[in-house]
Formats: C-alpha cells, structure tokens, sequence
C-alpha cells in the first residue's frame, strides 16, 4: 500500500494536471468521518427526494469548531455547546479522577476520544486548539456535568470538586503553555499550506522537479520553521532567513 508521503505526492500531480479542485485528505481535516450507516441514511434521504440532513457527528462537530472559535476557557465551552442543545459530560471516577468526556447531540452520544483527527476534543486536545483549562477554576464545571459508570450516583457536585481538585491525577489534563502555543499555531497555518497553491510555490523544491514532488520534500522542513516561528525568538529567526 502507497504511504501517505506517496499519496501526496500523486494527488498533487494529478490536480496539476487536469486542473482539479483540491479536496481535504483524511489526513488534513480534524474531524472523523460519518459512519457506514450515517452514509447510508443521506442516501436514502437522497434517493425519496426529501431533504437530507447532516450526519450527527459532523453537526456535533461543526457545532465543536464554533465553540472553540468564540470561546476562550473551558466552562465558556462547555456553556457554548449548551446552548446549543449538546450535552458535555466528564467521567469522573469513585476517586475523583477526569477519565475522559463525551459529547451527546440528538440523543447520539460519542466519546471525545471518537472525535476530531489530530486534535480531539478532550481536555488536552481543547487546550492545543487554544482553550484554556485551570483545575482550580474549571473544576466546577467538570463537577456540574461529572457522571460515572455506576448506576446510582449519589455525589453532589460540591464533594465531586473537592475530590477532583484533590487527586494528583488530575494535574495530567493540564499542558505546558509553551506546547499550547507551538501547537495552536500550526494548527492554524497548516490548512493554509495544504490547500491553497500560490502560497505553496516559494516553499516548493523544484529543481527540474514537479512542484509535486517538492511538496513532499519539503514538508518537514516548513514544519521545522512553524516550531521555530512559535517560538519567544521566532520573529527575529524569520527575518534573518
């Protein structure tokens, strides 16, 4: 099977010759795919001529990206996607420990682990997109929507925050500010550099080659220069080059 450095590079050869709209690979776009029989469901709509609707895990995940555009911190999140008919729930276990959340929309519900590609929708992975997450003052909130896999739960939210903010665990959820801005960063040019052509050209290695091929190439080296650019010194490093 081709790796995905080989079908890069056959992708961009084949738009530049035929002349081709670029479209996202799997790869490229932070969201996971509708299931088989979501896809099944559009079809069938598609097929009686009635309107089809969007699967739910891409409403839900549509609806994730606009919280994370307007919001700053996690119980703004939290409270954006509530108003927008999702429930958030953070697993907290009999010791107190935040074992992952799960999003609910329409009765639907998925893990956090389930959504999104490179970056999920966890905790850690909010705080790369550039939500802020402290124990101390998101606790709360992470107590109003805790539940656990016990059938009767009978905590209130008051003795779950203690319990949370109290197990040493917890501090794993919490990521370096300098990884949170590296991170964010690429995150936000990367789109950038993989669909749009005329800012992909002075990056490119040509050299007799196709633009293609140098797309490839040099895509660890661009990488390098995002992480340099991230950092403290970063504008003083891209003005020397």
């Amino acid at each position: 099977m081709p790796t995905k450095s080989k079908q890069r590079t056959v992708r961009f050869e084949m738009l530049l010759t035929f002349d081709l709209t670029p479209v996202p690979c799997s790869w490229e776009v932070n969201r996971t795919a509708p299931s088989t029989g979501q896809k099944r469901r559009m079809m069938r709509e598609q097929e009686q001529d009635t309107p089809a609707q969007p699967p739910v895990i891409d409403q839900l995940q549509d609806a994730i990206e606009e919280a994370i555009a307007v919001t700053q911190n996690f119980t703004s999140y939290v409270q954006a996607l509530e108003a927008r008919g999702i429930t958030v729930g953070a697993k907290v276990t009999r010791e107190g420990v935040v074992d992952g959340l799960r999003y609910e929309m329409s009765g639907v519900r998925f893990a956090a682990s389930k959504l999104g590609h490179a970056q999920k929708p966890t905790i850690p992975g909010l705080q790369k997109r550039g939500i802020s997450f402290e124990l101390e003052t998101d606790a709360p909130t992470l107590a109003r929507i805790a539940y656990s896999n016990q059938r009767k739960d009978h905590r209130s939210p008051e003795k779950i925050e203690k319990l949370i903010k109290a197990n040493p665990a917890n501090r794993s959820l919490l990521i370096p500010s300098h990884h949170r801005s590296q991170s964010s960063f690429i995150a936000t040019l990367e789109p950038d550099y993989n669909l749009v052509f005329n800012e992909l050209e002075p990056l490119l290695i040509t050299n007799g080659e196709s633009t293609a091929t140098g797309y490839a190439a040099n895509r660890e080296d661009w990488e390098k220069r995002l992480l340099s650019a991230a950092r403290p010194d970063g504008v003083t490093t891209m003005a020397k080059r």
